[in-house]
């Protein structure tokens, strides 16, 4: 149910806020998810009167905007209604904020914010800035920004060893969780059934499968699923999630001999993501390039023990959550261990430090952000 706004709240002199984001509601992906709770939780404030949203994509499943986000239908007409759309908003009511949700997007987020002298935050989340990228435009817009909001410790460091920014205005804002989503709870017979996973223990990933990344670690969790279904013949590896790499990790399996231990679900709707997790004993994200790992906190919520890696952020999060294994993908036996110590880990209770990343601490902190950056009630 959306939460009304007190009629006090409501009129001039409130923030206008301007979000340029890659792709939001109805998206399928990290950044998506945290455009989509980024724009809600901004709504939600009381110094925020207006919010319009310029997706560049149009989102893989129909979605529709909480109330006080206006989202452009123009911006996700290809390449050209995307620059209309900028234009637009150029030619349109001044904004106070610019939020920029991707750095490939900044050099249109620093255009608005120097046309009408708004303050500009960016949002940085994983790969994409782990390196200084390769765009057009980038150090004149690095230069128009006054505050980051990175995902994680590790991304902040990561972008602060390249880009030119003040350390103070690069802040750390977690992603967060729907907690009345994700519980713990029994397992989906009938969704076990409709993945032919009944009798089985299940180890699950939730992640797309990029044939230009391969940074989820599945690869390494397959490489050491024989000795793991040798000790354990009912496990089986499920992969919740679509892309273009799934043929090579099929015959991958195949190659392996263990087709028979592992289950490639596809695309996975959200309305069954939460009953996928809780039908899991475990759940492993060995990967490489996590600027955070939003279904670290969507399996943790569902009460499910967590393996994580030591080369990314997902560390970051199961040490915060202070329940799971961290393991090194590089080291197969490590892995191995780290996936054993798991399953044999008791299922169905959510860690008390769970509650930091629901949504109601995500928008108070956005909240505390806008309080302490703009006068109360007053955008310009």
């Amino acid at each position: 149910m959306q939460r009304r706004r007190p009629r006090a709240t409501r009129g001039r002199g409130l923030l206008r806020v301007l979000m340029i984001t890659p792709e939001a509601y109805g998206g399928y992906g990290g950044i998506a998810q945290l455009s989509g709770d980024l724009a809600s939780g901004l709504a939600s404030a009381p110094e925020v009167g207006k919010l319009l949203l310029l997706a560049r994509h149009r989102g893989s499943v129909p979605a529709s905007p909480p109330a006080g986000v206006r989202l452009s239908t123009l911006s996700m007409r290809g390449k050209a209604g995307f620059l209309l759309a900028i234009l637009g908003a150029l030619l349109g009511p001044r904004p106070d904020l610019v939020v920029c949700t991707h750095i490939h997007l900044l050099p249109f987020a620093a255009l608005a914010k120097r046309r009408w002298r708004a303050r500009l935050l960016l949002v940085v989340h994983g790969v994409e800035i782990w390196k200084r990228p390769r765009r057009p435009g980038l150090d004149w817009g690095l230069k128009a920004v006054d505050w980051v909001f990175a995902v994680s410790a590790y991304s902040k460091s990561k972008l602060l060893a390249w880009a030119p920014l003040e350390e103070r205005r690069v802040l750390v804002q977690p992603c967060c969780v729907d907690l009345s989503a994700f519980r713990p709870g029994g397992k989906d017979e009938e969704l076990l059934r409709r993945f032919g996973l009944e009798g089985k223990r299940v180890l699950l990933v939730v992640a797309r499968l990029a044939g230009n990344q391969r940074s989820k670690g599945v690869d390494q969790v397959l490489e050491v699923l024989p000795e793991l279904a040798a000790e354990m013949p009912e496990l089986v590896f499920a992969v919740a999630g679509k892309g273009d790499d799934r043929a090579r990790l099929e015959a991958k399996a195949e190659a392996l001999g263990i087709a028979d231990h592992v289950r490639f679900l596809g695309y996975v709707a959200e309305a069954d993501k939460p009953a996928l997790y809780r039908s899991a004993e475990a759940f492993v994200l060995a990967s490489r390039g996590e600027g955070f790992g939003i279904v670290l906190l969507e399996a943790a919520a569902s009460g499910l023990p967590l393996i994580g890696s030591s080369l990314d952020a997902s560390q970051e999060v199961v040490a915060a959550l202070g329940s799971g294994e961290i393991v090194d993908p590089d080291d197969l036996e490590n892995l191995k261990a780290g996936i054993q110590a798991a399953l044999a880990a008791p299922r169905g209770t959510r860690p008390k430090a769970l509650e930091t990343y629901g949504r109601p601490a995500f928008e108070a902190r956005i909240h505390a952000f806008l309080r302490e950056n703009f006068d109360a009630g007053a955008g310009r």
